[in-house]
């Protein structure tokens, strides 16, 4: 591993290399970050800029300069960068900066001034920049040094993402093992809290990384000279996954080790597979025989317990629910939200009825049976997704060719408005506005342009696995080839669930530098 740095970091240009590293570090750092509010509101003068947000405090000042470096300072300097190089064809990045284009002539085609909103445009623009990242890298590098400057990419992408990781799994376990109802940590509520200014990553982002995380452990195995650090650290990774229940990453962990196994292994496949599953079943029982049991018992310190409820704090509770409800009706203008709040009202009505037939306890177990379901073995497995794509679809002027603009489900699609035309999905608007689905999404945002440029894409990259077996490839057991080859598969198996890479976010940034590595090392003539 050493060796392997040692020689990474012997890189050729290296003034201009180690600023693209700068900024793809910045790229990395402005993920899950917002417009500050002195680009968005009119009244603000750049002037009052300090004296308004250094009000707010240290980190708010640092989340504007995570924001600012890379959309204003970095965009700037590789534009410039860009110019003074001599250009070379990647169809990644040709591919990404067409649908993108149509995703910003989708929103000029509703209103031109609409390419001047931040709140808008600001996801899309901050994907040009790592496309600009890429471009003058491979514009200023030969294969050797490109290799290199992946190389470096890929290790502080996985680092990055190995401490936040670690942070929010810590946040997330703290909160479910001393406080939550649920089973798992898939029902915990601790995505609606801050994090350093920002909202706490959400359980299935959070399971993704830990999925990203054995992929690398795996495809990096060789690295290991003693292996039984290599299956402790499969192990850990297996129990956090599966203490998450994320249904996406549980439904992908056997797909992604067979396929990594039965891929990139040119020896003892199945002995391994064998070890792989024996350690991922152990990894499950330890979770459910060993922690769970031990949480359960520590629950018995909340106000609401699971395994010995009392009456009286249950009917505290929903009292004070009902009277948070009814302030909540008397202050409420809009009939749409009254009508919501009524049924709500009349479900703790029901439940406080049920007190005087001695029916309460089991009323309210068996609501907190179901938090405590595990979520992979939910009836409801596609989480309302077959409902959004519906609505989507429903909503949708297939007369317009462009589509309506990057975020174009959240902000024209999935409307509250749009999806309140049917009754039956009344309660459930604030969690629908998300296409879950890169197809779907590019569609929404791009039109017919981005939905066309897309697939073609993806036929490209099945062309590149169709060279890497036709050359045989696997069996020069190239670890960074073999991860990216991984993360690929991994993130087209979330492409049918959520927007993913064709949106700024990790999964974006991951598909990148993966697409790029692959496109790399398959490509080569020799």
């Amino acid at each position: 591993m050493i060796n392997f740095v040692k020689n990474t970091l012997k890189l050729d240009r290296f003034k201009e290399n180690i600023l693209l590293i700068i900024f793809w570090i910045a790229l990395i750092l402005s993920l899950n970050t917002f417009p500050p509010s002195f680009l968005l509101q009119k009244e603000y003068l750049i002037k009052n800029l300090f004296i308004i947000e250094a009000n707010k405090g240290f980190s708010n000042l640092f989340e504007i300069a995570r924001f600012c470096f890379t959309f204003f300072v970095a965009n700037l300097l590789l534009i410039f960068m860009l110019l003074r190089t001599k250009y070379k064809k990647s169809y990644v990045n040709l591919f990404y900066i067409l649908i993108f284009l149509f995703y910003l002539i989708g929103l000029g085609t509703l209103n031109f001034a609409n390419l001047f909103n931040i709140e808008r445009i600001f996801l899309t623009i901050f994907a040009i920049s790592g496309l600009l990242i890429f471009q003058v890298c491979i514009n200023i590098n030969n294969y050797k040094n490109l290799e290199k400057i992946y190389n470096i990419f890929l290790l502080i992408l996985i680092f990055i993402l190995l401490v936040i990781f670690v942070i929010y799994y810590f946040i997330y376990f703290k909160e479910w093992f001393y406080t939550s109802e649920s089973w798992y940590l898939y029902n915990s509520q601790a995505w609606s809290k801050l994090f350093f200014n920002d909202p706490n990553i959400r359980v299935t982002g959070l399971s993704r990384m830990g999925l990203i995380l054995l992929i690398f452990l795996i495809t990096f195995k060789s690295f290991f000279k003693n292996k039984k650090y290599f299956y402790f650290l499969f192990f850990i990774l297996v129990v956090c996954i599966w203490s998450i229940q994320s249904r996406m990453s549980i439904y992908a962990l056997p797909i992604i080790i067979i396929f990594l196994t039965f891929v990139f292994e040119n020896k003892s496949k199945f002995n391994l597979f064998k070890n792989y599953l024996l350690i991922a079943i152990c990894s499950i029982f330890f979770f459910e025989m060993v922690i769970k049991n031990v949480k359960i018992d520590y629950s018995k310190k909340n106000s609401i317990l699971i395994n010995e409820i009392k009456n009286e704090k249950i009917k505290e509770k929903i009292l004070s629910e009902r009277n948070i409800i009814l302030n909540k009706i008397k202050n409420t203008k809009s009939e749409e939200e009254l009508t919501i709040l009524i049924e709500k009202l009349r479900v703790l009505d029901e439940i406080i009825e049920e007190e005087k037939s001695g029916n309460l306890l089991d009323s309210v177990k068996s609501r907190f049976d179901e938090t405590r379901l595990n979520p992979v073995l939910d009836k409801s497995v596609a989480s309302s997704r077959l409902d959004i794509w519906k609505i989507s679809l429903d909503n949708y002027n297939f007369k317009k060719i462009f589509g309506y603009g990057p975020q174009a489900d959240r902000y024209q699609i999935l409307t509250k408005e749009n999806i309140l035309k049917n009754k039956k999905y009344k309660g459930k608007d604030g969690y629908m506005t998300n296409a879950s689905n890169a197809f779907l999404y590019t569609f929404l945002c791009g039109g017919y342009p981005a939905l066309i440029t897309l697939v073609v894409f993806y036929i490209y990259i099945l062309y590149l696995f169709f060279l890497f077996i036709k050359k045989k490839l696997y069996l020069k057991n190239d670890s960074l080839l073999n991860c990216s080859i991984g993360v690929i598969f991994f993130l087209l198996l979330r492409n049918l669930v959520e927007n993913s890479n064709m949106i700024y976010s990790v999964d974006f940034v991951l598909f990148l530098i993966s697409a790029a590595i692959f496109e790399l090392k398959v490509s080569k003539k020799s």
